[in-house]
């Protein structure tokens, strides 16, 4: 059965083909960083930053007046979302095969190879988001040079977006970790234990997750303290020896993510890796209170064909993160496909310890 172009070409359709594509990078991470999003108009996001609490109240005496308190401040913080669109233009015979109706075999193999061509789109876009959050992750921001390619860390950007990791959350943790864990007699266990307490004492959130580089599986295999507990654990021991993970709710974290596949490809073609050998990022769980995806508006033309005078004010949808649309191009004759996303993954609490075990 011939399919009518037109009703292909709008925006609903092909954004239906990119909705249903996975990523391309390895996805490494908990559902919570890429499914939980909040909207915004357009690509400026506004988010609340405030601090918790951690005092007690005064005590009075009984029917005696009420004891003013101050608390935490509150405040509200701006953030540009990351914006990227993108085309391709069909081949001029590709779009006359689609226009075949009396050959539905011509259209459908027209057909075929623009929802291969989406899908190619869509993996980019799905590799730029997962990129984001890992590089939000593993080094406190985002960075773009200036030739607006993602960076691997902030040296040579042009556009930063730092979310505020304070020193004592980065590297040694403030001292936390005082000794190697690539020495074998390093109390592991304690230095974790340590981390949670002082995210507790910090920011009130509970570490939960932990991502680790390539060799931290190895420092935890040799330690002394940690193979003790092993010893004592034949479920965690069995696990460790038949995967080389470490197992989940190992130190009393619920869940160990080895991040050493997390890469990407840069404009040059070289092979980025976000997570070093002997880092841990550890972290809550992913949740609105502390983490958000956000996704900016981006308005499309409802329909593919020659505009009118109105079309371009009011024959229009809003359409909130990733979208693609076509448009006719005449010169020569045949359609253009846009494809595009506003997006920003959000620290919003400095919640997260970005160690490196081997100071």
């Amino acid at each position: 059965m011939a399919f009518n172009i037109e009703q292909f070409l709008a925006w609903p359709y092909l954004t239906g083909i990119i909705e249903a594509v996975k990523t391309g990078v390895p996805d490494v991470l908990p559902p919570g960083f890429l499914t939980g999003t909040m909207k915004v108009e357009g690509d400026s996001g506004r988010y609340t930053e405030y601090s918790g609490t951690r005092t007690v109240s005064k005590r009075t005496e009984y029917g005696s007046p009420s004891v003013n308190r101050a608390l935490s401040a509150i405040s509200e913080r701006d953030v540009k979302l990351y914006h990227s669109k993108e085309n391709i233009v069909l081949n001029p015979l590709l779009y006359q095969r689609m226009r075949r109706y009396s050959e539905p075999a011509q259209q459908k193999m027209g057909q075929e190879e623009v929802e291969r061509q989406l899908k190619q789109f869509r993996a980019v876009f799905d590799n730029t988001r997962l990129s984001m959050v890992y590089s939000m992750l593993a080094t406190g921001q985002i960075s773009w040079d200036s030739d607006r390619d993602l960076l691997p860390s902030s040296s040579g950007a042009q556009v930063t977006v730092d979310f505020g990791v304070s020193a004592n959350h980065q590297n040694q943790l403030n001292g936390i970790i005082g000794a190697s864990w690539a020495t074998n007699s390093t109390d592991i266990i304690g230095d974790i234990i340590a981390i949670r307490k002082q995210s507790v004492q910090d920011t009130g959130y509970q570490i939960e997750c932990a991502f680790y580089g390539q060799n931290v599986s190895e420092y935890i295999a040799s330690n002394d303290v940690a193979q003790a507990f092993m010893a004592r654990n034949s479920s965690f021991n069995d696990r460790f020896l038949n995967s080389g993970l470490i197992p989940d709710g190992f130190g009393g974290i619920k869940k160990w993510f080895p991040v050493f596949d997390a890469f990407y490809v840069d404009g040059d073609g070289t092979t980025r890796e976000w997570f070093g050998g002997d880092t841990v990022v550890f972290t809550p769980d992913p949740s609105a209170g502390w983490y958000e995806m956000l996704e900016g508006s981006y308005l499309v033309p409802k329909s593919f064909g020659p505009s009118t005078a109105q079309a371009p004010f009011a024959n229009v949808d809003q359409v909130y993160g990733m979208f693609s649309y076509a448009t006719l191009e005449n010169d020569p004759l045949t359609a253009k496909i846009i494809y595009g996303d506003t997006c920003l993954p959000v620290q919003k609490v400095d919640c997260n310890f970005i160690a490196d075990v081997t100071p």
